[in-house]
């Protein structure tokens, strides 16, 4: 008899945890709010375009975008594409941000130079010290920040608009990330909206802290099944503080074309960090046949690019 309130609470113990061990199901986007995310991707790829087709919005996917330039710069290599307008369609002013150009070696060391590095206090004036970005993608916003500011100033004095869209995709997204995180310190009026297609980890705890505390900014992530960039670099490839941890909102796409809403606290096992062997997992194996045999998705590079709500990203 003395063993049953005992037992009771054991019982009560084990239905908690067996309760927390079932997966939750995650919700999913509706078809228009998938469909929304397709000017964005667009706007994301025409960055790879050369520049000087930027400048006079003659790519071939610039045709689809009713846009107007306010300015644009880089050179695809040392500094990235960027572009800042009004898309006429979306009534959003748009700052946009080239990725990666496998080309281009400058733009790969960018990737590699992954010293944490602290924000600039030039840019970020209220950015508290212990606040680290990955060191390539802090000098390739550095780069154009400045004019970027100066051209966004403009457009939101023209336009009288406070609402601000940062797009990009793979070192763009991580660029847009950082951007949308100056924006949102230096103009506290401006609304700021971040759309980040397959986008690194930029930054440690800190940086995440800091960006994720502006009432004035959300940030979206958008990742597209095994493409191994959202794993990139490593949860434990530095130790804290200066660890590399995402920041925003998950959007997963699934094989089976869904696009599963992740949840913002972490990085959720069912999204990308579970679908997807990560730096953590191949630490743990032992040999090939465990990588093969693996539960998980193997990497998959050519998922990179997309598609994105059907736009494959690239000029």
């Amino acid at each position: 008899m003395h063993f049953a309130p005992l037992f009771a609470l054991f019982a009560q113990l084990a239905a908690v945890v067996f309760v927390e061990a079932l997966p939750v199901t995650l919700p999913e986007l509706k078809a228009a709010d998938i469909l929304a995310l397709k000017p964005y991707a667009s706007l994301a790829a025409i960055t790879y375009c050369p520049i000087n087709q930027i400048k006079q919005w003659t790519c071939a996917k610039c045709k689809d975008e009713p846009f107007d330039l306010i300015a644009s710069g880089g050179n695809g290599a040392t500094v990235q594409n960027w572009f800042v307008g009004w898309d006429k369609s979306l009534k959003k002013l748009i700052v946009a941000y080239e990725g990666t150009v496998p080309t281009a070696p400058a733009s790969v060391i960018t990737d590699l130079k992954f010293t944490p590095k602290p924000l600039r206090r030039e840019l970020f004036p209220d950015a508290p010290a212990d606040a680290m970005t990955h060191g390539g993608f802090g000098d390739a916003h550095a780069a154009s920040a400045k004019d970027v500011l100066t051209a966004v100033k403009a457009g939101m004095g023209k336009y009288k608009t406070k609402s601000i869209t940062v797009v990009g995709h793979s070192l763009g997204a991580g660029i847009a990330i950082i951007e949308s995180g100056q924006l949102a310190a230096q103009i506290p009026r401006a609304n700021i909206e971040t759309i980040a297609f397959s986008s690194p980890r930029v930054g440690n705890p800190a940086f995440a802290k800091y960006v994720s505390s502006r009432a004035n900014l959300k940030i979206t992530r958008i990742n597209n099944m095994s493409d191994p960039v959202p794993e990139l670099p490593g949860r434990t490839l530095l130790k804290s503080p200066n660890n590399f941890v995402h920041v925003g909102q998950e959007i997963h796409i699934t094989s089976e074309g869904k696009y599963i809403k992740c949840p913002t606290e972490s990085e959720n096992p069912q999204c990308t960090n579970g679908y997807l062997i990560t730096m953590t997992d191949l630490e743990s194996l032992k040999s090939f046949q465990e990588l093969f045999a693996h539960p998980k998705k193997l990497w998959n590079p050519l998922q990179h690019q997309g598609p994105f709500a059907g736009i494959s990203i690239f000029c």
